[in-house]
C-alpha cells in the first residue's frame, strides 16, 4: 500500500475523524482524501504529469500536507524547501531539480516575485491567497477552495517511484538532493509505529518543519496509523507550547532536545502535571545529541511518560534506530540511541568506525548522481552515514561524533559530542557546543562554549572534564555566553553562526551578547 492508500482507507472507515489540527483549523480524513483528489486534478489541469518535480514553499499548515499528498497522488515528485533558506539558495536548488510547478501559500510578494521571475515557464498555484492583497503575478492562480468536480484519473504509482527530493546540506555543507521513494517513507513510517503503543485516539504534535524528512516520516506514520496529527510552526514560547499541548490533548510530543528542557520547568507544578497526565504519553527526542541527564530528569518529572530517543538521517528518511525508556522501569543504557528496527540493519565499518545503514528506508540516491546516470544500491550495499559509532554486545548503538567534526589533538582523535553530552548533563541544558580553533602555535585546541546566566562555574566544568575525560579530550578553553544559541530550522545548533557571534561579541562580560572566557 502507498501512503495515499492508507488515507483512502481511513476516509472510508472513519470519514469524520480528525486527520490534522493546525491552530483553529482542522480537516477530517474524509475531507483530506476528497481535497487531495481534487487538488491532484488541479495539478493535472495545470499540465503536470507523473515524474514532474513540483516545488513547495510554505510553513507548516494543512495546505502543506494536502499539497504533498496531491503531488504523490499524481505521481509527481515533491521538492519542498525550508522557508529559512535565502532566496538565491532556493532558486539554485529549484534549478538543479528542474521543477515544473510551484505551490506557495501566503508568501510575501517580493519573495514570490523574485522566485517566479527566475522561472517564467512554471505552473504556479497560490493556496489561500488574497487576490486583493496585490498578489497578481502572471501565471499565479488564487485558490480559495478546492470545490471542483475534477478528480484525477487513476495513475500507476509504485512503491519504487521517486516521491521526494529532499534538500540537505550534508556533512560538507554543500547542498544535496536526497531522492526518497514511496517505499522509503512507508518503511520509515512503519518503523516509527513499530513500538508505539498508541490507541486510535492518540494525537501527535509535530514541531519540526515539513521540509525535514524526519517530519515527513512522522506525518506519514500518523496517516498510516489513522491517528490525529497536530501541526505547529516550531517553538514560539513556553506558554504557547504548553497551551498547544493542553488545547489539543496531545499524546506524543516530537522534537529536538531543547523543547524538553522547557517542560522540565513544570517540576513542582502538580496541577498542570495532573492535567497533562490525563492525555500525554510519550516524548520523542531526536535530531541532536541527547544528554543522559535530560532522560533522567524527564523520567523524574513525568514518571508515566515513555521517553524515546531517535537516530536517523535525511538519507534514511529520518528513521534508523530508537531507544525506548518505559515508565516504571529502570533507565538502561542512557548513552545509547537504541537498536535498529526490523526494516534496516546498522553496521560499523571495521576500517573507519563509520556507521553504515542498509534497508528499505535508505534513499534511492542523490539527485545529482541520478541525473548523471550514477546509480548505487544504497539499500542493499549500505549508506555510509559519516557518523562514527560503536555497538555493544547486545546490539545497542552509541554515537561518538561526525567523521568531519573529528578533532586531532596530539595525534589523538576527539569527537565533540562526547564532550558535549558530559557538559550538557552538568549544566542541565543542551546549549553546549564543542569545536576546535588554532592556538598561537597553529595547533588545534578544544573550545567548549555554553549558554548560562551563572558566572564563575568554569573551574567546576574543568574539574568534571578532568575527572571524566582522557587528558587529550579536556577543553583548553571555556566560553560562557548569555544569549541563546543560534538554531537552524531543525532545532540544531548552528555552530558556524555561533562561532561568528563569539568572534563579534565583546571579550568581557557586560550586557547581553557579552562573553567570558577561561583558558586552561
Amino acid at each position: 500500500m502507498l501512503i495515499n492508500d492508507y488515507v483512502r482507507r481511513m476516509a472510508r472507515v472513519h470519514p469524520e475523524k480528525k486527520a490534522i489540527l493546525f491552530k483553529d483549523e482542522s480537516i477530517s480524513y474524509g475531507t483530506l482524501h476528497k481535497k487531495t483528489r481534487q487538488m491532484a486534478g488541479l495539478l493535472r489541469e495545470k499540465g503536470l504529469v507523473k515524474g514532474d518535480r513540483v516545488g513547495v514553499l510554505m510553513p507548516n499548515c494543512i495546505e502543506n500536507v494536502l499539497s504533498l499528498l496531491s503531488i504523490l497522488e499524481l505521481g509527481c515528485i515533491e521538492v519542498q524547501l525550508s522557508t529559512d533558506l535565502d532566496i538565491p539558495a532556493m532558486i539554485d536548488f529549484f534549478e538543479k531539480t528542474e521543477i515544473s510547478g510551484l505551490i506557495l501559500r501566503q508568501i510575501d510578494s517580493q519573495t514570490a516575485q523574485t522566485i517566479i521571475s527566475a522561472f517564467p515557464f512554471l505552473r504556479v498555484i497560490v493556496l489561500n491567497s488574497n487576490p486583493a492583497a496585490g498578489n497578481s503575478f502572471t501565471g499565479m492562480e488564487a485558490i480559495g477552495t478546492f470545490e471542483t468536480d475534477k478528480n484525477t484519473k487513476n495513475e500507476t504509482v509504485n512503491e519504487t517511484d521517486y516521491a521526494l527530493i529532499q534538500h540537505t546540506s550534508g556533512s560538507t555543507g554543500r547542498p544535496k538532493g536526497v531522492v526518497l521513494t514511496q517505499r522509503n517513507f512507508i518503511s520509515a513510517s512503519l518503523s516509527w509505529l513499530e513500538r508505539w503503543k498508541m490507541g486510535e485516539n492518540a494525537r501527535v504534535l509535530n514541531l519540526l518543519p515539513l521540509s525535514h524528512s524526519c517530519s515527513k516520516s512522522l506525518v506519514f506514520a500518523s496517516l498510516v496509523k489513522g491517528i490525529t496529527l497536530v501541526l505547529s510552526n516550531g517553538f514560539v514560547s513556553p506558554l504557547s507550547f504548553l497551551k498547544t499541548i493542553k488545547k489539543n490533548r496531545v499524546s506524543i510530543i516530537t522534537g529536538p532536545p531543547f523543547i524538553f528542557y522547557y517542560l522540565l520547568k513544570l517540576k513542582g507544578n502538580q496541577i498542570v502535571l495532573d492535567e497533562l497526565k490525563d492525555h500525554l504519553m510519550c516524548f520523542e527526542i531526536g535530531l541532536s545529541s541527547v544528554s543522559p541527564r535530560l532522560i533522567h530528569d524527564l523520567k523524574a518529572v513525568f514518571p508515566w511518560i515513555t521517553v524515546v530517543i531517535r537516530y536517523g538521517l535525511t538519507e534514511n528518511a529520518g528513521a534508523a534506530a530508537s531507544m525506548y525508556h518505559y515508565p516504571d522501569k529502570e533507565i538502561l543504557k542512557p548513552e545509547s540511541c537504541g537498536k535498529p528496527g526490523s526494516i534496516n540493519r546498522i553496521e560499523i565499518s571495521k576500517e573507519s568506525g563509520e556507521i553504515v545503514i542498509r534497508g528499505d528506508n535508505v534513499m534511492a540516491g542523490y539527485w545529482e548522481d541520478i541525473q548523471l546516470g550514477r546509480y548505487y544500491d544504497y539499500a542493499a550495499r549500505g549508506f555510509p552515514t559519516g557518523d562514527i559509532g560503536k555497538k555493544d554486545m547486545c546490539g545497542y548503538l552509541y554515537i561518538k561524533g561526525r567523521r568531519d567534526e573529528m578533532i586531532k589533538i596530539n595525534g589523538y582523535k576527539v569527537y565533540p559530542p562526547e564532550i558535549e553530552k558530559l557538559l550538557q548533563s552538568a549544566l542541565n541544558t543542551d546549549a553546549v557546543a564543542v569545536f576546535s580553533e588554532a592556538n598561537m602555535d597553529a595547533e588545534n585546541r578544544i573550545v567548549a562554549c555554553y549558554c548560562s546566566e551563572t558566572e564563575n562555574i568554569e573551574h567546576k566544568l574543568v574539574s568534571l572534564c578532568r575527572e571524566k575525560l582522557p587528558p587529550h579530550a579536556v577543553p583548553q578553553k571555556f566560553i560562557r555566553i548569555e544569549e541563546p544559541f543560534p538554531m537552524n530550522s531543525n532545532g540544531k545548533t548552528n555552530k558556524r553562526k555561533l562561532v561568528e557571534r563569539i568572534k563579534a561579541a565583546p571579550e568581557k562580560p557586560g550586557g547581553t551578547g557579552g562573553r567570558s572566557e577561561q583558558n586552561i
